[in-house]
């Protein structure tokens, strides 16, 4: 799912796999129950987008993955406003514990 809203969004594949890394450590410490899988998943696409200085506007994004996660995986409740995205921004760089470095091994 993070490599097809990326491709949506026109990222690099550092940047995807930047938010592959941060949705796996989110994961690694919360349940799955507990959070809205499809909402952590567009923050941590927007935090690595950040991260790897690529920013995206909020806007497009969720836009992209509202039409993304209806068409694909059926999901109606997604969002429209960015500040639930952002509230799931800052909750996911606490949990993260603000490391946001990711080394891959290319360049």
């Amino acid at each position: 799912m993070i490599v097809k809203l990326g491709k949506r969004l026109n990222l690099r594949q550092r940047a995807i796999a930047t938010a592959t890394v941060f949705f796996r450590r989110f994961y690694l410490k919360n349940s799955y129950c507990d959070t809205e899988p499809f909402l952590v998943l567009a923050a941590c696409v927007y935090v690595a987008a950040k991260a790897e200085e690529t920013p995206i506007h909020a806007k497009t994004l969720i836009s992209d993955a509202r039409t993304l996660f209806s068409q694909e995986y059926g999901v109606r409740d997604f969002p429209t406003d960015t500040s639930r995205l952002a509230e799931m921004e800052f909750y996911l760089v606490d949990d993260l514990e603000c490391d946001l470095t990711v080394f891959h091994p290319y360049r």
